[in-house]
């Protein structure tokens, strides 16, 4: 991990060396994707140290959530937010109840996962297939696809669950 290397590079110019060089060693990785790679994207790699160093994840695993992130905004990153929700040690993994009948409009899951220190139960509220109909992205997916967007369903009821009971982790503060 890069630690030591991150560790306040705008305070200490030593650290923004090593912060400097662990950057460009990246972005001579022919295996990363395309914006880590070369001398112009040294600065997405700087980012995705940091962004490791915040969250005391692996750079890698930053560099993924980067890359596959709108715009390389991780923080607001809905599958980002959960895998540090499901990271951070205060709750159990998140889970998805599914209600309803499935094919219908009630067909609906909910996010719900248990608060380690307390022992209390989190839960999210239910969002069925007509909400996501009602909601003008999901709506657009399901008409290009005619699909049920499940997949995308289970990240927006875990990303609520983080924003309503970790929203340090959905804002991007430090976990630590």
């Amino acid at each position: 991990m890069f630690h030591a290397v991150c560790h306040s590079p705008a305070n200490d110019s030593s650290s923004f060396d090593n912060l400097d060089k662990a950057a460009t060693r990246l972005s001579q990785a022919t295996i990363l994707p395309q914006k880590f790679q070369g001398e112009d994207n040294i600065g997405n790699c700087v980012l995705a140290l940091m962004v490791a160093d915040r969250y005391g994840i692996d750079v890698l695993t930053a560099i993924h959530q980067m890359a596959n992130a709108p715009g390389g905004v991780i923080a607001d990153c809905q599958v980002f937010q959960i895998y540090l929700f499901n990271q951070c040690g205060r709750f159990t993994p998140i889970r998805y109840i599914w209600t309803g009948t499935e094919g219908m409009m009630n067909y609906g899951v909910r996010a719900e996962s248990i608060e380690l220190a307390t022992g209390q139960a989190v839960t999210g509220p239910v969002f069925t297939v007509q909400d996501a109909l009602d909601t003008e992205y999901m709506a657009v997916s399901i008409s290009d696809n005619n699909e049920i967007p499940y997949a995308e369903m289970t990240q927006f009821v875990g990303s609520q669950l983080v924003q309503k009971y970790a929203p340090d982790i959905a804002g991007g503060l430090t976990l630590s």
